[in-house]
C-alpha cells in the first residue's frame, strides 16, 4: 500500500517538476533536406543549438541559438509518467503546413523527482531554415 501511495504522489505531482525547467538540447545525429542540395549529415559539431523550457504542463518555449526573453515558437505539451523516475514528453508546434515542429522522448528524474535529462527524436520544417527540413535523435541536460 505505501509503495502504492507513493507511485500516485509522484505521478501526480511529476509534471510539476519539469514546469520552468529548462534544457540546452544537442542533435546527436540527424540528416538536413533542402531544395536543390544535397542532404545534410547533422551531428554535435554542425547543428544548431536549441533550448526547451518547460513553461506550463501544457506548453513549452523553444528557443535557437540561447535562450532570450522571447522564445522562437511555443509548442503544445503532453507529459505522462512511465515510470517512478522517467516522463515521456511529446511538444509540438504547427504554423502551417511547410512550418511546424515536433519533439518526442523521454525525461529522466533524479532521485528527488526534479528533470535531470531529456532525449528524444525530433522533426522539424521550415522554422529555423526556410524550406528546408530536418529529423534527427536529440538529448538534453536541464541548465535551469
Amino acid at each position: 500500500m505505501k509503495k502504492l501511495l507513493a507511485v500516485l504522489i509522484f505521478a501526480i505531482a511529476g509534471n510539476a517538476y519539469a514546469t520552468g525547467e529548462t534544457f540546452a538540447l544537442t542533435i546527436i545525429s540527424g540528416t538536413e533536406y533542402c531544395p536543390g542540395l544535397r542532404p545534410l549529415k547533422l551531428n554535435r559539431s554542425n547543428s544548431r543549438k536549441f533550448f526547451i523550457r518547460f513553461d506550463t504542463e501544457s506548453s513549452a518555449s523553444v528557443f535557437f541559438d540561447a535562450v532570450k526573453a522571447t522564445p522562437d515558437f511555443v509548442a503544445d505539451l503532453k507529459v505522462s509518467f512511465i515510470g517512478l523516475n522517467q516522463l515521456s514528453f511529446d511538444a509540438f508546434f504547427y504554423a502551417d503546413n511547410n512550418n511546424h515542429a515536433e519533439m518526442i522522448g523521454t525525461i529522466n528524474l533524479d532521485k528527488y523527482g526534479y528533470a535531470k535529462t531529456l532525449a528524444g527524436t525530433y522533426l522539424s520544417a521550415g522554422l529555423g531554415n526556410n524550406q528546408c527540413y530536418d529529423v534527427g535523435k536529440m538529448i538534453g541536460k536541464r541548465i535551469s
